[in-house]
């Protein structure tokens, strides 16, 4: 199978929980993007076998999804953060909420001064 190429490998805000991914299969990446935030998973490393022998057998071991394995507890972790997250921060103190406010507030900030360098550059840039 050819490889994939991908342009902008980047699909999500930095600073919000991802919602899309690149779909990725038994062959590899591809260039399909599914519209939920990826399963936390691994790929168990298995090292090719050492042939001894010119008579010995070989079998296939490229990635399967028997080499897969779910990481159960960040999954896990992950559904609870977005149901709290979906209630409002409950349970936490003031100390915590302003800390929450601040940081969004922060980061607003930021991706408006980032806005507003990006358009200043374009314009100096492509403006008479």
């Amino acid at each position: 199978m050819p490889q994939v190429v991908i342009e902008n490998p980047v699909l999500n805000p930095p600073f919000e929980e991802p919602k899309r991914h690149f779909r990725f299969t038994e062959d590899g990446i591809m260039a399909e993007i599914i519209e939920e935030r990826r399963i936390s998973q691994y790929f168990v490393p298995i090292p090719p076998a050492k042939k001894k022998s010119p008579k010995q057998l070989s079998f296939e071991t490229e990635r399967t999804t028997d080499r897969v394995e779910e990481k159960k507890d960040i999954n896990r972790i992950r559904k609870s953060v977005e149901k709290w997250r979906q209630c409002g921060y409950v349970a936490i103190t003031r100390t915590t909420s302003k800390l929450i406010e601040n940081s969004m507030m922060n980061v607003l900030q930021y991706i408006g001064a980032a806005q507003m360098q990006t358009s200043a550059c374009w314009r100096a840039s492509y403006l008479p």
